[in-house]
């Protein structure tokens, strides 16, 4: 707390002209600084959750509604409301205010709970589920089976698609290089005359015998 007193001093200072930048080795480390944001962000995500629980006023009486309880509140719901409470598509609250009998019903969509809304009875009650028929190999494409059922009792939407799932591809394949031993020639031969000569470009186009020219070496014989 010290820390967020000190920055909002600075924040006032600031904005009256009285604030002094800090000097480098003593100022407010940055880490400091992040993890405070983060606090305060977190607070604020609270303070907001808890608003929006507040309890509503009554538009006739301004008096402050009373929030009921899950069995009672069942009362005010519709068939297709209890079924998106019982599927946890949603959550309803249903405020009433006790001396004008006044209601406000507020809901809060579950987001993570695997249901859409159904584009015949408007319900989040549209269950979406998936098999693959036939599997895909290298050669030829696979098929998928898409369901889609409302689970409203009394809505009868239902749905089928299919789906193309692409061919499966091979990893590419390694290529290696391969080589020789790079020498420009053969190995020497021997002359008819018993003399040594030199190969026709040995180990890499000069002559073994000290030639001038990679095509013989001058020759020994006895």
């Amino acid at each position: 707390m010290a820390l967020v007193n000190e920055l909002s001093q600075r924040i006032r200072d600031r904005s009256t002209g009285a604030y002094t930048p800090p000097d480098a080795h003593h100022g407010i480390p940055v880490g400091s600084i992040v993890s405070t944001l983060i606090i305060l962000g977190g607070l604020g995500v609270i303070v907001w959750f808890l608003l929006g629980e507040r309890a509503p006023r009554c538009p006739i009486c301004l008096k402050s509604m009373r929030l009921l309880d899950e069995k009672q509140d069942d009362a005010y719901l519709s068939p297709s409301q209890l079924t998106e409470e019982r599927l946890g598509s949603i959550d309803y609250r249903v405020w009433r205010c006790d001396k004008c009998q006044t209601l406000e019903i507020r809901k809060r969509t579950q987001w993570v709970s695997g249901y859409e809304v159904c584009p015949k009875c408007n319900g989040r009650t549209l269950k979406t589920t998936s098999r693959v028929v036939r599997e895909p190999t290298y050669r030829r494409t696979g098929l998928e089976l898409i369901r889609k059922v409302c689970k409203n009792p009394k809505c009868d939407y239902e749905e089928e698609q299919q789906r193309t799932l692409p061919r499966r591809e091979r990893s590419p394949n390694v290529v290696v290089f391969g080589g020789g031993s790079g020498r420009g020639g053969g190995w020497f031969g021997g002359s008819s005359s018993g003399g040594w000569s030199g190969g026709g470009g040995g180990f890499g186009g000069g002559s073994f015998g000290g030639g001038s020219s990679g095509g013989g070496g001058a020759g020994a014989s006895w």
